[in-house]
């Protein structure tokens, strides 16, 4: 499977402030895929606009998801920590083009799945 690097917790809170209703219905109901895809949006859009916060936010997020036990989570890993690295030393560029070449990716990887399934 594509996405057995990644193990999510369902168990999740949501956030205190208010949200929106729909959004939330959307992202309770979303696969692991499409949550794995709207994080690495979250973090493309936010190393974009430079805010570190937030993309560090995503970014955690990714690499929290990793089951370390395999090859490629601890690659994947390493590839999230260079980016935080990246954009605390001001080269956004790098690391949005990095999460935008693994977001690509992981969609590739998702295509071929449902073609094999």
């Amino acid at each position: 499977m594509a996405g057995q690097a990644y193990k999510y917790n369902s168990n999740v809170k949501t956030a205190s402030r208010k949200s929106n209703p729909y959004l939330t219905k959307e992202i309770m109901e979303a696969s692991q895929e499409k949550l794995l895809l709207k994080t690495y949006d979250f973090a493309i859009v936010h190393c974009k606009k430079g805010d570190h916060r937030k993309a560090n936010q995503a970014i955690d997020v990714l690499m929290n998801g990793l089951d370390l036990q395999y090859e490629i989570a601890r690659e994947l890993y390493s590839l999230y920590v260079f980016c935080k690295e990246q954009m605390v030393e001001g080269n956004n560029e790098i690391a949005c083009e990095i999460l935008t070449s693994l977001k690509e990716s992981w969609i590739t990887a998702f295509n071929k799945e449902k073609i094999a399934v």
